[in-house]
């Protein structure tokens, strides 16, 4: 059966209609779902499903189309990636990046107060990297954070009733969706570029962004925080294989990652 079946392509059409109207519209099942259901198990069977295709989908957009172009860009005007995947340790592109940018980018669409208290934790950490001293710290505060959320009393304290209005929602999706992009210009070496080259660089991050806000507006934000996850271990996947049966590094393939 081909994977790209009817439930995905409304999906990509509710994803095209989104990027033209952005909504905070969420398609998220009821809380009142018993575990025990036969409709509980056939929502999971097809929240993973649907996550799948997605990342399939998203893999061959960036591997097959903007990944090359962006080689292209870069090994014809002498710019350099500075992350070697080969040194880059598995939980950083699986785990901290994920969660840390998801959280920072994306967790602002439905909860912007709680968001901005959770910024000057998220910052550092992006900055800082994923260090042991620096898990643990993060870890600590966002746990704390997240039980004194869901305090009566802390609630009481701050009015997190403030939501984004649907008339500025637009602009703000697309304004976050382009700084989550242009922040991975930081992961080349630039030199003297073109200012016109500097998008062509970051087609991959903006095309995975606007995939991401949409999963995040449509299933939350601990959907995106599971696709970006998947996402990036396409690029672990791929040094493997090449380090197992061809011995060479794919560095022209990976760096749109």
């Amino acid at each position: 059966m081909n994977i790209f079946n009817v439930r995905f392509l409304h999906d990509l059409k509710d994803f095209c209609y989104f990027l033209r109207h952005p909504t905070l519209i969420s398609y998220l099942p009821p809380n009142k779902i018993s575990f025990n259901s036969s409709k509980f198990r056939d929502c999971v069977l097809i929240y993973f499903k649907r996550l799948f295709n997605w990342v399939l989908f998203l893999w061959i957009v960036n591997f097959c189309i903007l990944g090359p172009i962006t080689a292209i860009v870069s090994y014809s005007n002498g710019i350099t990636h500075k992350i070697n995947i080969f040194d880059i340790s598995w939980y950083t592109v699986v785990l901290w990046a994920p969660i840390i940018e998801e959280m920072l980018f994306r967790y602002v669409f439905f909860q912007p107060i709680r968001a901005f208290l959770l910024y000057p934790i998220l910052i550092p950490a992006l900055l800082i990297g994923p260090k042991v001293w620096s898990i643990v710290i993060f870890l600590t505060i966002i746990s704390i954070f997240l039980i004194l959320f869901h305090k009566k009393k802390f609630n009481q304290l701050i009015d997190f009733s403030f939501e984004i209005p649907n008339k500025y929602f637009p602009l703000i999706f697309h304004f976050i969706t382009f700084l989550f992009a242009c922040m991975h210009l930081f992961n080349f070496s630039l030199n003297k570029v073109s200012f016109w080259l500097l998008p062509m660089l970051i087609l991959p991050q903006w095309v995975t962004g606007l995939v991401l806000g949409w999963i995040r507006t449509r299933y939350g934000i601990s959907s995106s925080i599971l696709l970006h996850a998947l996402f990036n271990l396409g690029p672990l996947i791929l040094t493997w294989i090449f380090i197992k049966n061809v011995g060479i590094s794919p560095s022209l393939i990976i760096q749109n990652n």
